[in-house]
């Protein structure tokens, strides 16, 4: 994983949140809440991002789980991995981002930075919009980190939907046989 393309990346998505922030200032598309109410929201912001970079951190170790067994030996190294792993990567990079920026509110360090720039309603405008920024695309890597975990267990171990569909005719077969067999043992008895 690149750091500075990584840094670079959310260095973009809070120029734009700021922008989408600031361009909400004018136009009130977002209901920010007010800061009396600020606390109670970043706390539960907060915990959301806690609980998707834990899901994260799981699904990471679910692939480094699945990569450590002897068949799997030959993917590692490969960009397949890389890429899936990156994935999951950057969507704890978000969470954490979001979750730092609702502890920026919940230890009033917005309260401090408003004292510097004087400008009460921006500063909390472009933190909530960014947190919230944040956190959306932080969920959007981590569908797509689960999306790429099914796939690579469909692959490894070969589960797909026709897979599945004939497993399943197999089994009705076998049941069906097994309960022709009974009947004829039972009528043999008799």
């Amino acid at each position: 994983m690149n750091r500075t393309k990584v840094i670079k990346d959310c260095a973009i998505l809070f120029i734009i949140f700021s922008v989408v922030a600031i361009i909400d200032k004018r136009q009130h598309y977002f209901l920010i809440p007010a800061q009396e109410k600020m606390i109670d929201t970043q706390t539960n912001l907060f915990t959301i991002c806690s609980v998707f970079a834990g899901f994260s951190f799981s699904i990471l170790g679910l692939i480094m789980g699945v990569f450590s067994e002897k068949v799997i030996e030959k993917l590692k190294g490969t960009t397949l991995v890389e890429r899936k792993c990156n994935c999951i990567m950057q969507s704890i990079i978000y969470f954490c981002i979001s979750g730092f920026i609702s502890l920026i509110f919940i230890s009033g360090l917005n309260i401090y930075l408003e004292g510097i720039i004087k400008k009460r309603e921006i500063i909390n405008n472009v933190l909530y919009i960014n947190g919230i920024g944040f956190l959306l695309w932080g969920m959007i890597y981590f569908i797509a980190a689960v999306k790429n975990l099914l796939l690579i267990i469909e692959k490894i171990y070969g589960f797909n939907n026709q897979t599945y569909i004939e497993r399943e005719r197999q089994y009705h077969v076998a049941k069906s046989n097994i309960a022709k067999k009974r009947d004829l043992i039972e009528k043999d008895e008799e």
